[in-house]
């Protein structure tokens, strides 16, 4: 996963019809379906690096599933004015 501190979504890939939170600190935001494949998209606020990111995605049998990630420096390219990757996610 690549993550931005200048990104304000975060895109999941998980099981379809899954129940999928994004937790900042204490506030949650609730991913909304973008497919019936399993993809999911979270608007969140900009983050500094460092910020830990807790994704948890609830399946139909209420299985539950954790990933925490930690934002990182932006990547750019070679001129130094663009994240190379515009939207991170986290693939399970």
């Amino acid at each position: 996963m690549r993550s931005a501190a200048n990104f304000e979504a975060l895109t999941i890939k998980t099981e379809a019809g899954a129940a999928v939170s994004v937790f900042i600190g204490s506030k949650n935001y609730p991913a909304k379906a973008m497919d019936s494949h399993g993809m999911y998209k979270a608007a969140i606020p900009k983050q500094t690096a460092g910020t830990q990111i807790k994704v948890t995605a609830m399946d139909k049998a209420k299985n539950t599933t954790t990933k925490t990630v930690k934002v990182t420096a932006a990547d750019k390219e070679g001129n130094g004015s663009e994240p190379t990757n515009p939207n991170p996610s986290i693939v399970e």
